[in-house]
């Protein structure tokens, strides 16, 4: 992601931010030298305030980040194999969308096409970020099914009953560490569980953003109407890679957990 300095040359860049800029330095050069250190008081409290809002910084991400596309066709071939078939089959449909949304950009004239070509990569950006969710999901799901909440609870619950019992000072510190450790997964997997539901809730919202840009495409005549409506999709994906971002670094650990389990367990054999 970028830096600070990204964010503050963006909100610079901004058309109502140059006009003003523009406004003050005349009222300064021909009225009254004050205007230029009150713009100049006013530019640094507008620079900080955009550049540290949260969702003017995921904008100005995803305006960077929207004409490359994530995968290549070889690493999306592979990622659509290893999803469930109904998840395929939900991305081959909004794909369709995508196909129909550029013919029909395509049927209108030159310069209008111009205008919204730059929309159809934002789509392509748009898909393919909706493809790395869908992985996302299913990793949480299948790392959730794997783990079997329940019955780390009851683990924890029994081994709880223990240290309430009668137990040398060795076992009881072995217990501890045991009871720390299954509260420990519980917390994570728990915190798993919720970013699973808010992921889901984000790709549906994803879907129904594409959905709507076909909707819109169809019926809006103005170019920058319908580039508007992508924008405000595209700025809508920084929530969903920040989650799955979350979700990636919990099952990358997850793996180096057990990759360190089964060594030592093949150690002990």
């Amino acid at each position: 992601m970028p830096g600070p300095a990204a964010y503050v040359k963006e909100a610079f860049k901004r058309q109502e931010n140059l006009i003003s800029l523009g406004g003050l330095a005349v009222a300064g050069t021909v009225f009254n030298p004050g205007f230029l250190f009150l713009g100049a008081a006013l530019e640094l409290a507008y620079l900080w305030t955009m550049a540290s809002n949260p969702r003017f910084r995921r904008v100005v991400d995803s305006q960077l980040y929207q004409a490359r596309s994530l995968f290549g066709a070889q690493e999306k071939e592979r990622l659509l194999s290893a999803i469930p078939r109904a998840e395929r089959e939900r991305y081959q449909e909004l794909a369709a969308i995508r196909e129909k949304v550029f013919d029909s950009w395509q049927s209108r004239d030159p310069v209008t096409r111009s205008l919204l070509q730059p929309g159809v990569e934002k789509l392509d950006y748009l898909l393919d970020s909706f493809l790395k969710a869908q992985t996302a999901l299913h990793a949480m799901r299948e790392h959730l099914g794997e783990s079997d909440l329940p019955l780390i609870e009851k683990q924890a619950k029994m081994v709880e009953a223990e240290l309430g019992g009668e137990l040398s000072d060795s076992l009881r510190e072995a217990k501890a560490r045991h009871l720390d450790l299954l509260r420990q997964r519980i917390a994570r997997l728990k915190k798993l569980q919720e970013d699973l539901a808010l992921a889901r809730t984000q790709l549906d919202t994803l879907e129904n953003a594409v959905r709507f840009v076909s909707d819109q495409s169809v019926s809006l005549s103005d170019p920058q109407q319908i580039s508007a409506q992508i924008d405000r999709a595209v700025a809508e994906v920084g929530d969903t890679e920040k989650t799955i971002q979350d979700v990636e670094t919990f099952l990358s650990g997850a793996d180096e957990d057990s990759k360190r389990k089964a060594a030592r367990q093949g150690g002990t054999q």
